[in-house]
Order: C-alpha cells, then sequence, then structure tokens
C-alpha cells in the first residue's frame, strides 16, 4: 500500500464534494485542515478490502503464535551449565 497523494483542503470538500467523492473511487483522498492532514477519505470497496485483509492477517498472526507456542512446548530447553558440560564433552571427544 503506497502513501496517500491527493490531498485537498477541507474547505474544498465544502464546495466540489461529488468531485472529490468520485476521486476516491481512484485512490484515497487526505483532506487537510490548516495545511496539515485530517482526514482520508476512501470509497467503500477499498475499505472492506482493507478490513478483509486485516482480519487475515489477526488470522494468520494468531495461528503462527499457536504454531510456535506448540513448537516450543516440544522443545528441551537446557541450561547455561549444561550446554557448556555438553561442549566439553564434545571437545574431549574430538
Amino acid at each position: 500500500m503506497q502513501p496517500v497523494q491527493n490531498t485537498r483542503p477541507i474547505s474544498e470538500f465544502r464546495t466540489h464534494q461529488d468531485e472529490i467523492l468520485n476521486q476516491t473511487d481512484e485512490s484515497p483522498v487526505v483532506l487537510a485542515q490548516r495545511s496539515r492532514p485530517r482526514v482520508v477519505l476512501v470509497n467503500v470497496d477499498e475499505w472492506n478490502r482493507i478490513a478483509e485483509r486485516m482480519n487475515a492477517l489477526e488470522l494468520a498472526t494468531k495461528a503462527l503464535h499457536t504454531s510456535l507456542k506448540e513448537e516450543r512446548k516440544n522443545q528441551k530447553h537446557y541450561s547455561l551449565d549444561d550446554l557448556e558440560a555438553k561442549i566439553a564433552q564434545q571437545k574431549v571427544a574430538a
């Protein structure tokens, strides 16, 4: 997703509402108040696509988190002393 490029003063929205709303069919429109970005207008179809992507990402994140949690449960954990002992054993064997 690209940063919003189309910025219009909020005063123009009052006088050119139809034109600006039609522009949202092509890309989001930022309305600026006192030369500062204030709100973003996005058409409903784009908003729904964004919401669907966010939901899919949230589900994927939860699934990955659950998978990693299960994987972590099945792993053996060693203390630093255990690891140092294993390394020392390998050096002796070599």
